[in-house]
């Protein structure tokens, strides 16, 4: 699992006290880790015995003002990662229960080390992406169809987040219609309660607030500890199970007409004047 990938992202870090003490509880995780995707302990267990290294991490990071320590320094991987290694594990779980549910062979799709396609050429070309976790499935021809593409935000879901995840949807279902864009935050989703659900349901097909009923007011700046909610992953599991289970192999596999390949380069026109449009409205211009 996705353990080491904490463990090589956090060595050469600031190197004070909390960051042993975090570092410290990666063996205890990753035990955690192994007994449940090895299905020795359920989701609730999994969940009670993380929680002291989640709390921690929490603590950190949300407890102290942004940059005032090795965990909460900006846009790094050092707190994120953490929320996809756990998810990782649970959409293993996932894959497993599918694979005994349906004989489907699934994959465990999780950043570098399993990548999906979002895009397929005539020529055999293939377009790839890391998603933070999710299960897919091999072509025939060795590229990773997504099947279940999960994206973890920390903190703040707002429209902009949503928006940006609406759209890796939607390009990852204009070549593979069937597959399921997955969007997993912590309980502070602040988009518009006005906001129509047909704005994002074309390209988000599930959302988790990882810590239970979202709650923006309590969440983030607070001392307090917003802990995460096993009975969420619990539905998490079930959700995924059934909706997946429903459809056979070929469902999943359904690709859109490939990309042909034009033989013009991208930055062929930026390089040479500064512009570029479409061809289709080139005679336009």
């Amino acid at each position: 699992m996705r353990i080491d990938e904490i463990r090589n992202n956090w060595t050469g870090r600031f190197f004070e006290n909390s960051f042993y003490t975090a570092y410290d509880m990666l063996d205890d995780v990753e035990n955690a880790i192994s007994k449940f995707v090895d299905r020795k302990v359920d989701i609730f267990q999994f969940i009670k015995e993380i929680s002291e290294f989640d709390e921690y991490a929490y603590r950190l990071y949300w407890g102290a003002s942004q940059k005032s320590n090795w965990l909460n320094t900006g846009q790094n991987k050092a707190y994120p990662i953490i929320k996809e290694t756990i998810w990782s594990a649970v959409f293993e779980v996932i894959r497993q229960e599918l694979v005994e549910r349906t004989g489907i062979p699934f994959v465990l799709i999780q950043g570098e080390r399993q990548k999906v396609a979002v895009a397929v050429f005539e020529n055999g070309n293939v377009k790839y992406k890391d998603v933070d976790a999710g299960i897919g499935l091999v072509h025939d021809e060795g590229f990773t169809i997504p099947v279940i593409a999960v994206e973890c935000k920390g903190g703040h879901a707002c429209s902009t987040c949503h928006d940006g995840i609406w759209g890796q949807g939607m390009r990852m279902k204009a070549q593979f219609p069937n597959s399921l864009q997955a969007f997993v935050t912590d309980n502070n989703i602040t988009v518009a309660k006005k906001t129509d659900i047909s704005t994002y349901s074309t390209g988000i097909d599930l959302e988790w607030a990882e810590r239970g009923v979202n709650n923006s007011e309590k969440f983030a700046k607070s001392k307090g500890y917003n802990a995460l909610n096993a009975q969420t992953f619990s539905d998490a599991i079930k959700q995924c199970v059934n909706i997946v289970s429903s459809f056979n192999k070929d469902h999943w596999l359904v690709i859109n007409d490939r990309y042909k390949n034009t033989g013009e380069k991208w930055r062929d026109s930026l390089d040479s004047n500064g512009s570029y449009v479409n061809p289709k409205y080139r005679h336009l211009v």
